[in-house]
């Protein structure tokens, strides 16, 4: 049997779950990521790398229960 991707198993409440029934929160990380001169290992300075995440909640718990990139 082929798993359908809408359904997912939750590790803290052990039971699988449908995403369309998870609730559903947007996160924006921001990082700093270092930025290397060309053919040298030497730091010069630091870029900001934004990555929103949409993240699926359980909805008997509230633990993360997937994250994916927007």
């Amino acid at each position: 049997m082929i798993p359908s991707k809408d359904f997912v198993y939750c590790p803290t409440c052990r039971y699988e779950i449908c995403l369309t029934k998870c609730d559903i929160v947007d996160v924006v990380q921001e990082s700093f990521v270092p930025k290397f001169s060309p053919l040298s290992n030497n730091v010069e300075g630091y870029e900001k790398k934004t990555v929103k995440l949409k993240r699926y909640l359980c909805p008997n718990d509230g633990s993360v229960v997937k994250e994916e990139e927007v």
